[in-house]
């Protein structure tokens, strides 16, 4: 993973840890699958 650049390799995590870490982690933050649903994708989208 170290020659892969800053974004890909966000992309990366994000793309093996989506659904196991970040998504529990912001829900539970939330209390709102929908709304960490938006977080996650209004993040990726920028």
């Amino acid at each position: 993973m170290a020659k892969l650049r800053p974004f890909q390799y966000v992309e990366r995590i994000y793309e093996d840890h989506y659904h196991h870490d970040l998504r529990r982690y912001l829900t539970k933050m939330t209390y709102s699958q929908e709304e960490a649903d938006d977080i996650i994708q209004e993040l990726f989208t920028k």
